[in-house]
This record gives structure tokens, C-alpha cells and sequence, in this order.
């Protein structure tokens, strides 16, 4: 059975080489040699150029989203020490620590003097006077 499905993917690896060599030698190779006689060095130049620098930028912003990625949720929100819990830094409500910590943001629910996770029941305290 392992063998059958290795020679399938060696059959279809050959023929996807094959299509491609030959795609290449009616349309590529045409197309190739017509822009080389049609262009300029300048307008060369100034495409390769601009081809560097949209493949620089694509790789900055992939590194950039990625990096974000990987930031856990626990370094996205300033922590309140006093009270044990995150802080949403837009609207200024709480986050549950617990939940956080397992991925998920959920604002906490102001009772008297403390504060309750409404997803997983966690508790805070918080300061009087505190909104």
C-alpha cells in the first residue's frame, strides 16, 4: 500500500514537471524575450527595484504580525498589582487574570469592594472609590 501511494507521488511530481517545463517553453520563454527586447535598462532597473522593495516591506510585515502573534494576551494589558488583575487600557474596565492566562479576554463584573469574572468566577479586590 506504501508503495503504491510512493509511485502515485512520484508519477504526479513527473507529470506536474513535465506540464511545467512545457508551459514554460510556449508561453514563458515568449513572454520573457519580448519584455527583454521591449524594455529599457531603466525601466528594468526601476522594476527590480521595486520588486526589492515590495519583498523587503512583505517581510517586515510578516515579521511584524508574527511577532504580535506570539506576544501572550498578559503583556498586551497593563497589570493592577493592588487588585491582581489586567486592565483594558481603551475602556478601563478589569480582566480576569485566569482567563487571560488561558487566552480568552473577559471584563469582570464591579461588586462592592472586589470584582467577579462572570465566565470562570474569579475574584479581585479593588479599591474603594474605584470605578
Amino acid at each position: 500500500m506504501i508503495q503504491t501511494a510512493a509511485h502515485l507521488l512520484s508519477l504526479l511530481t513527473g507529470a506536474l514537471l513535465a506540464t511545467g517545463r512545457d508551459v514554460w517553453t510556449q508561453v514563458g520563454a515568449p513572454v520573457s524575450r519580448a519584455l527583454e527586447q521591449s524594455a529599457n535598462k531603466s525601466t528594468l532597473l526601476s522594476a527590480i527595484l521595486l520588486l526589492l522593495l515590495s519583498l523587503v516591506l512583505s517581510w517586515f510585515l510578516f515579521f511584524l504580525l508574527r511577532k504580535r502573534d506570539e506576544t501572550p494576551l498578559t503583556r498586551r494589558f497593563p497589570f493592577d498589582a493592588f487588585g491582581g488583575f489586567y486592565r483594558d487600557p481603551r475602556s478601563g474596565h478589569a480582566i480576569c487574570p485566569k482567563c487571560l492566562a488561558a487566552g480568552q479576554v473577559a471584563h469582570m463584573m464591579e461588586l462592592p469592594g472586589s470584582l467577579s469574572c462572570n465566565a470562570c468566577e474569579t475574584a479581585c479586590r479593588r479599591r474603594e472609590g474605584e470605578a
